[in-house]
Formats: structure tokens, sequence, C-alpha cells
């Protein structure tokens, strides 16, 4: 199970990060800074929602009788 989609944005970093807060998502921004400036790319992170046997949505009991 992979808990993150990560997405790696390579050039400008200013657009990148433009376009990531564009988007609306809600993730994470990895950025490397060296001496106040972004060194190397731009990874956006991504969580991803996984629904499992406990989370999975149970049959409503009143939908499985049957009507008189």
């Amino acid at each position: 199970m992979k808990d993150w989609i990560e997405t790696t944005f390579e050039g400008d970093p200013l657009s990148a990060i433009k376009m990531i807060l564009s988007s609306k998502s809600s993730g994470q921004i990895v950025l490397n800074v060296s001496q106040g400036t972004v060194a190397g790319d731009v990874i956006w992170r991504e969580r991803v929602r996984t629904v499992t046997a406990t989370h999975a949505p149970s049959e409503n009991s009143l939908d499985s009788t049957p009507t008189p």
C-alpha cells in the first residue's frame, strides 16, 4: 500500500509552486533550499486514501430485508 503519490517538477521552481497552489489540492511541497534559493527540483506529495475492510461502507440491514 502506497500512502503518497509524488510528482517532481523540474525547471523553474516558482512556476511549479504557482501551479501546485492553483490546483487547490491538499498535500506537501518539498523544497531544498540552499543560501536562500531553491536548489534542485520541487516535489509535490499527495496522500492516497485507500478504503480498507474496516472503513468500507457496511450494508444497510433495512435494504436487505424483503418488503411484505
